[in-house]
């Protein structure tokens, strides 16, 4: 691989690789950087006006810089790609990705800043991992080749006991999820051929969950009790979920009292949480989520199993909607602009998306007011963000 030697790295880029210019003046994303620095790059793919890389040597040091705490990431590993970045720093860069988006993508200012830090290790409850010769694995960076883990540094103690077990089987990929709460573990696997797990995991197959088997964990955020079925999503960690409730909580008028759309209501987080006192109406795709959202929601409250796009639209005082990673799109931000919302909480899970949408929101006469950033994915350049919108 060629080498470019003296890169001097200036910023970040979504998906959290630092930005230089190589001496041919074409602009250069460089993994395993922090912007200030400056590196050698070991290119790995080049293309008529962006460049690829990796560090290969450091000439000028952040102060930001620190050892990762995982031994896997010296193996290879892309689960993390941001454990070189102090976490002051890491938080810092997140918004610098998010003001960029919004600038760039949608053109429009407003005040962006970082909730307060959470915990960087041992907190993800889910874990979706491949399988090699029967233990688990994750992906090497930028690569499909899979690579046998028996310790993960983000992963919850009582999933990091589990990639100890040499006991997957035969299935080519497993999914592992832990309740904080209440220690209840799941392994959802491809086939049971094989597997060998602790007697208390609880180990079911994507068959039987399609078939309507009713595994589930209990899971508890900020004194609610919430079922989260093995297929149903959920925030990627407790507190995370709990900071990202609160935010919303934080944005939303406390003398609000019309009805709430818990759009893309998943299990109901945020209709249970920020609708104490109100109404609550979610709409969700997901059958187990629908089935879940009904169990925790408060009583007289309501969920309507529909793709959001597709559904009746009906007024609303409060939307808080909480897409997957592509956000709400047009038609989304079109279906929320129809319930006459006169506030908007809106939870993306990626910067350039949230930016789309804040363009979308924009051309239908709704104004961003503010931005929050979460660290729900420390280590990672991964970004959660909450954010208000409010008719001009």
């Amino acid at each position: 691989m060629e080498v470019q030697n003296d890169v001097r790295l200036d910023r970040i880029a979504t998906g959290g690789a630092a930005i230089g210019s190589l001496e041919s003046g074409k602009t250069v994303l460089v993994t395993g950087a922090i912007p200030g620095e400056v590196v050698d790059v070991e290119l790995s793919e080049e293309r008529s006006s962006v460049a690829f890389g990796t560090a290969s040597k450091i000439s000028t040091e952040s102060a930001d810089r620190v050892d990762p705490v995982c031994e896997n990431v010296e193996r290879g590993c892309g689960g993390c790609d941001w454990q070189h970045i102090a976490q002051q720093r890491q938080s810092a860069l997140r918004v610098e990705v998010v003001e960029d988006c919004l600038r760039r993508i949608a053109k429009v200012k407003a005040p962006v800043s970082s909730a307060p830090a959470l915990p960087l290790n041992g907190y993800r409850t889910t874990l979706r991992l491949g399988v090699k010769k029967g233990r688990a694995a994750y992906r090497k960076s930028k690569s499909n080749e899979l690579l046998a883990i028996d310790t993960c540094s983000i992963a919850d103690p009582a999933l990091v006991a589990l990639l100890e077990e040499p006991g997957f089987g035969k299935s080519k990929e497993v999914t592992l999820r832990v309740s904080q709460a209440t220690g209840e573990r799941i392994c959802i696997v491809e086939t049971y051929e094989g597997v060998s797990l602790p007697a208390d995991v609880v180990v079911v197959s994507h068959d039987d969950l399609n078939h309507g088997a009713d595994v589930f964990l209990t899971e508890n955020v900020l004194g609610h009790d919430f079922k989260v079925s093995a297929m149903s999503f959920f925030q990627s960690r407790p507190d995370g979920a709990a900071q990202l409730a609160g935010l919303v909580n934080d944005m939303i008028s406390p003398d609000a009292k019309g009805d709430l759309l818990d759009a893309y209501c998943g299990v109901g987080l945020f209709g249970v949480i920020c609708g104490q006192d109100r109404s609550v109406f979610g709409v969700e795709a997901s059958p187990s989520s629908v089935s879940d959202a009904g169990a925790n929601y408060k009583i007289g409250d309501a969920v309507e199993a529909s793709l959001f796009e597709r559904w009746d639209a009906q007024k609303f005082e409060t939307v808080i909607a909480d897409p997957p990673r592509a956000g709400l799109k047009a038609k989304g931000v079109a279906k929320v602009i129809e319930t006459e919302a006169s506030e908007v909480a809106l939870v993306s899970c990626d910067p350039a998306s949230l930016a789309r949408d804040a363009a979308e929101f924009a051309k239908g006469g709704y104004e961003l007011k503010q931005v929050k950033v979460s660290d729900c994915f420390g280590q990672t350049s991964h970004v959660e963000t909450v954010s208000l919108f409010v008719p001009r």
